[in-house]
């Protein structure tokens, strides 16, 4: 079965440094509250010299409201998120890729939803890219 995907690909107006540092630190800030924990589940650098890492994150989800009628009260309300990336230092870029574990079914109706969350990530970056430059 083919799942529900999305692209985004984004170009930050600051420095490669400050963008990646921020990326790192930017749990928690105020636009996403549902995110409960980050735990490093891997991370090594390669002989190529590329980082790689996986991230485990919790976070809150309220299922839509359709759902609350048709799933069980007793429903897992956190939900679980596989997040990959890989930093090249030589080419200056950053590819994640994230994935929803225990709800992927129920992903498939909520791409909409998906892409909201995705913008309110992009305005957790610039608030911990924000953090950074006051420094």
């Amino acid at each position: 079965m083919m799942g529900k995907y999305f692209f985004s690909e984004t170009d930050i107006k600051s420095t490669w440094d400050q963008v990646l540092a921020a990326f790192w630190q930017r749990y928690p800030n105020p636009y996403s509250t549902h995110v409960l924990t980050e735990d490093v589940l891997f991370r090594e650098v390669t002989p190529d010299n590329l980082l790689l890492s996986r991230r485990l994150l919790t976070k809150t989800s309220r299922l839509p409201r359709w759902a609350e009628r048709v799933f069980p009260g007793n429903l897992s309300r956190s939900v679980y998120i596989i997040e990959d990336s890989v930093v090249d230092l030589g080419n200056r870029s950053l590819t994640t890729l994230t994935w929803n574990v225990n709800h992927a079914k129920l992903m498939e109706f909520g791409l909409a939803r998906f892409r909201s969350n995705q913008v309110k990530a992009m305005k957790g970056l610039e608030h911990a890219l924000s953090n950074l430059q006051k420094i």
